[in-house]
């Protein structure tokens, strides 16, 4: 009963009429008075003020999803709205940071939001989403974000999240580097290159392994190298062997093309990119440092930063 009173207050219930819609549902809520109802909701009430006074120091976040959730009930002309910010942790688990009322779409209601979890103690504000139309939610992000750039995700259509384990977790380690190193002018940041290489490769070596699996013989023989291998055989593959097997092997990039969800892309488009990705990120591979502004060229173009995401988009090809 302590779970459904909750979920009957949101749906508009009055404490009234709780006992009632417990017995609808097959519960006993002959025990249940407005009194008591009264009471449970103070308790959640001080539950929740203690929780948005939190101390956030310490708290690190890779990057954070903002929206505004309306309400269809009007207690006046404006619609009620809950401004809710989550977070994205370096081992790739959700976090609820932040839930007020506000304006969706009011500058001032999320610069305040944001204000307030860094007077509590958050630091170095991570990547924000844009909106899907991309207008954003406020104006103020170098002042709020200390110079770092906003990332274009969407956490429920792709993204970081949506990426297979192994793969968030090299994306979390090229972050990391970039997080800690960036304002230092002499610190080389080819380390986040090699990360997201190997992201890269995670995510693609898995898809390949599974659309492998109930593909026809001549859609598994790849050239790599100097000969013809069965793929299934050959896995993993690095960047540049991916690069080559997706763009230069027609029977089986027509396969992917017709099983795979945004096959097309996958092997076209996402061929092209990684194939350039490969000639900078091999040097680096190989111990050999590369240019800042090279880096932060393809870590905004991984991350969606002024465009679309490649991994993001990455995230999203899959078995039909």
């Amino acid at each position: 009963i302590e779970d459904l009173v909750p979920w009957l207050y949101l749906k508009g219930i009055s404490t009234g009429e709780m006992p009632d819609a417990l017995v609808h549902l097959g519960f006993d809520g002959s025990g249940l008075s407005p009194t008591s109802v009264v009471r449970m909701l103070q308790v959640w009430q001080t539950e929740y003020g203690d929780w948005s006074k939190r101390n956030l120091s310490g708290k690190r976040y890779l990057y954070v999803w903002a929206d505004g959730i309306y309400f269809s009930c009007r207690l006046s002309d404006d619609r009620p709205c809950l401004l809710v910010l989550m977070g994205a942790t370096q081992d790739g688990k959700k976090e609820l940071i932040a839930m007020i009322d506000g304006q969706r779409e009011s500058e001032m209601s999320w610069t305040a939001l944001l204000l307030d979890l860094k007077n509590r103690g958050l630091v170095d504000p991570p990547l924000l989403v844009t909106r899907e139309d991309n207008r954003r939610f406020f104006d103020e992000r170098e002042l709020l974000t200390d110079g770092t750039l906003w990332a274009r995700f969407d956490a429920e259509q792709g993204g970081v999240g949506a990426l297979d384990a192994s793969a968030r977790r090299f994306v979390a380690t090229a972050e990391r580097i970039m997080r800690e190193h960036r304002r230092d002018p002499a610190a080389d940041l080819s380390p986040v290159l090699v990360s997201y290489g190997k992201a890269i490769e995670a995510q693609v070596n898995e898809l390949l392994r599974r659309a492998m699996r109930s593909a026809p013989e001549a859609a598994r023989r790849v050239k790599i190298g100097d000969s013809t291998r069965l793929l299934p055989d050959a896995l993993p593959l690095t960047l540049g062997q991916l690069a080559f097997a997706l763009g230069g092997e027609r029977s089986f990039a027509d396969y992917l093309r017709g099983s795979l969800r945004g096959g097309a892309w996958f092997t076209g488009e996402f061929a092209t990119i990684i194939d350039e990705f490969a000639t900078v990120r091999n040097p680096a591979a190989h111990g050999e440092g590369v240019r800042r502004e090279i880096v932060a060229y393809w870590r905004e173009r991984m991350l969606g930063v002024g465009g679309e995401s490649v991994v993001a988009r990455l995230a999203l090809v899959g078995i039909r």
